[in-house]
């Protein structure tokens, strides 16, 4: 199942000049992402491979934002994205395969402080509320009985979280930006409805806190915006 971050799309706009974003600047960006992937597992032995597992996966996801800095190099922000996911597992001897189509939405607000290091560069550290509910189904058939079963399921997530990040300006009026979430907490709810066995369905809850300085463990992302009013000193 797709995992969604907090972190949405990150974005500001100004001018080469600039030594701060003015107040009352607006901001407006977008992201847009696609992946696919495919795979094959295998076993060799006595001098014969045999493939074990055909894994093919894709994924998109498409999100509006706007910015709006209330004063000086301080912004508050809202984000909107929504996305697909698939994930198909295949066994090419039994013929049993796993399939899962995962739809999800987003919206997240933030709060931002920006800080100017350079003529075109800007730090900023951020705050940030997100929700992110999705739903899917599952299906498992057996290439042995030729049954397929087909397993419904939501999942509702909920993050709090601070982030870091750096803006560069690209032009007068792009600003390209990433930001990388450092400390943070989410609160997830599932649901699985198995469809054959008519009123019965689990439900698993938990949460966790999470702090990292490594790029490896949090997400990191890149986006744009573009500037509609506004400026800076």
């Amino acid at each position: 199942m797709k995992k969604l971050t907090l972190f949405a799309v990150a974005f500001a706009a100004l001018t080469p000049s600039m030594a701060q974003i003015g107040k009352g600047s607006l901001f407006l960006g977008l992201d847009l992402n696609f992946s696919s992937a495919k795979s094959e597992f295998s076993v060799t032995s006595g001098g014969t491979t045999t493939i074990t597992d055909k894994v093919k996966s894709s994924s998109w996801n498409f999100g509006p934002s706007a910015q709006y800095f209330f004063m000086d190099n301080m912004s508050v922000g809202l984000s909107f994205g929504i996305g697909q996911s698939r994930w198909e597992n295949e066994d090419p001897t039994s013929k049993d395969k796993i399939s899962t189509l995962d739809k999800n939405t987003f919206i997240g607000l933030n709060l931002r402080k920006y800080w100017n290091c350079a003529d075109d560069f800007y730090l900023f550290g951020q705050l940030g509320f997100g929700m992110n509910p999705s739903k899917g189904e599952m299906e498992s058939y057996d290439g042995q009985s030729g049954n397929t079963v087909k397993t419904t399921y939501e999942v509702k997530n909920t993050n709090v979280g601070l982030g870091a990040g750096i803006a560069w300006m690209a032009t007068d009026k792009l600003m390209f930006q990433g930001n990388i979430g450092l400390l943070g907490w989410t609160s997830t709810t599932s649901k699985f409805d198995i469809n054959s066995a008519g009123d019965q369905y689990d439900t698993n809850k938990g949460s966790n806190f999470g702090l990292s300085f490594s790029t490896g463990n949090i997400p990191f992302n890149l986006g744009f915006a573009y500037l509609i009013t506004g400026g800076g000193e």
